[in-house]
């Protein structure tokens, strides 16, 4: 039997997958069953005017089972929602808010948090929610896609490379090397 998969607009419905996706990408917990994280991104995503809102996430679904996420928007809105986002976070200090870099720009489609749940991951369904973003962008007039990745995880950097994401600089993101990388069709 052949499963089917589907990519649909988040619901406020899909905001606790929408939070521990984030949480995920993140590498603050792999969608474990509590994470002292919980209450607060599931308010950071709930709301309409943040980074992680659930208002720029599509859902995968198998078999009608939501099983992953990515949250992309344009870097038109990141100025104004980095700096509500960032104050919602109760454990940054202010410090390491204001050194954390710039992860996208006006004009740039970015592609922020991908999580698939564990027991669906390397199948390819996190390619299918990459492939998604980067139509969703260009179906919004967006030819300038942008993403971060540790630089620590060489390997997810060939990954992006895969899609024709080449490295473009580093960036200092929560106090930790990152290397952004960015993609024009």
């Amino acid at each position: 039997m052949t499963e089917k998969t589907r990519i649909r607009d988040a619901s406020l419905d899909d905001v606790e997958l929408v939070s521990r996706s984030v949480v995920s990408a993140a590498h603050l917990s792999d969608f474990a069953p509590e994470s002292v994280y919980d209450e607060e991104f599931a308010e950071i995503c709930s709301r309409e005017d943040t980074l992680y809102s659930y208002r720029h996430a599509r859902i995968l679904t198998v078999d009608g089972v939501p099983v992953g996420c990515m949250v992309s928007y344009p870097g038109d809105i990141y100025g104004q929602a980095r700096e509500i986002t960032f104050k919602m976070f109760t454990d940054v200090s202010q410090e390491v808010a204001d050194a954390t870099g710039t992860e996208t720009f006006p004009g740039e489609w970015y592609l922020d948090s991908l999580a698939v749940l564990p027991a669906h991951r390397n199948s390819g369904l996190g390619s299918l929610l990459i492939r998604d973003a980067i139509e969703t962008g260009r179906s919004r007039g967006y030819r300038k896609f942008a993403l971060i990745v540790e630089k620590s995880s060489p390997e997810l950097q060939e990954y992006y490379s895969s899609f024709g994401f080449v490295p473009e600089n580093d960036i200092n993101f929560f106090g930790d090397p990152y290397r952004r990388m960015i993609l024009e069709v």
